[in-house]
């Protein structure tokens, strides 16, 4: 965590795969959340990482990260890296991620706290708001109702 300003996510090239790809439909730019209420960005204040040791699944995918935190944002000093001060400095960063469960379900995080405040006014766009519109309209599909998706892909 940290409160020296957010930073934007940057598409991942997992995120151009067919199972990933909808959630950018619409998406104009690779790099995104460039502003926001929350510290400036879509990444910032609070944020995640992937870290397979602390129970991340293997079929977790990372579609965009944020990178380039200053050195006063704050990891667990507790948290022990194989590689070192060089592991832990490059794991400072904002991992957004898809997950699909087995029976059908799906797993999304943002990653940040900032992410909300980097959605868009009422009556407006952004990339933020697109990625958004594009899971909260995936989640809603109901199977076998006409003109709606059948499964998740």
């Amino acid at each position: 965590m940290g409160f020296d300003g957010a930073r934007p996510f940057t598409r991942t090239e997992e995120s151009h795969e067919a199972g990933c790809a909808w959630l950018f439909e619409g998406v104009e730019n690779a790099t995104f959340g460039t502003d926001g209420m929350v510290l400036g960005g879509a990444a910032g204040y609070e944020v995640d990482a992937t870290y397979p040791a602390l129970g991340t699944s293997a079929d977790t995918v990372v579609i965009a990260r944020a990178t380039g935190f200053p050195d006063s944002f704050f990891q667990d000093p507790t948290r022990w890296y194989e590689g070192g001060d060089k592991q832990r400095i490059a794991r400072r960063c904002a991992e957004m991620t898809l997950r699909k469960l087995a029976a059908g379900g799906l797993i999304f995080s943002a990653s940040s706290v900032a992410w909300c405040g980097a959605l868009p006014a009422a009556g407006a766009m952004n990339d933020v708001g697109r990625i958004t519109l594009n899971l909260l309209t995936r989640l809603g599909a109901t199977k076998g109702e006409p003109g709606r998706e059948k499964s998740i892909s």
